[in-house]
């Protein structure tokens, strides 16, 4: 569960705020698009959930945003990265990886599980998302929604 309640944003150094008074909620296992002009918000938003607001990037916050029931100013960045991923337009912008499979593994890798909870958690995926067919592929090779579904 995600909740943004009553939040308001304004990037340190800008003159005027981003979000004003935001409050959304999204349920776990819901899917969630966020569209809108450019420049209205979206990325802020993204980056409040996953906790790079304000532990990366600083500014005058307002406001609470709880995922999975830890406040995102009260939670280390590595514990939100065990619950929220973020898939942009172009995931190219956000692989760490030049192949599938250790794309697939970077995030659990990165946080510190054992090899046994990684491999385990590499199954589930590709079992979830039904991807065995792009096992052991270059990211080069891919097509953009191959890309999309690893980024995942």
């Amino acid at each position: 569960m995600i909740e943004i309640n009553h939040v308001s944003f304004r990037y340190k150094g800008s003159k005027e705020g981003l979000l004003s008074d935001i409050s959304l909620s999204f349920k776990e296992g819901e899917t969630v698009l966020l569209c809108g002009a450019s420049g209205c918000g979206k990325t802020t938003i993204l980056r409040l959930i996953n906790g790079l607001i304000p532990h990366y990037y600083t500014g005058d916050l307002k406001g609470n945003v709880t995922v999975s029931g830890k406040n995102i100013c009260e939670t280390q960045l590595y514990e939100l990265a065990g619950l929220v991923g973020t898939v942009f337009q172009n995931p190219r912008s956000q692989f760490f990886s030049v192949d599938t499979d250790g794309e697939i593994v970077f995030g659990p890798e990165n946080i510190g599980l054992p090899p046994k909870e990684i491999s385990k958690r590499k199954e589930i995926v590709v079992s979830e998302m039904k991807i065995g067919n792009l096992l052991n592929r270059s990211l080069f090779e891919l097509s953009g929604g191959e890309k999309q579904k690893i980024a995942c």
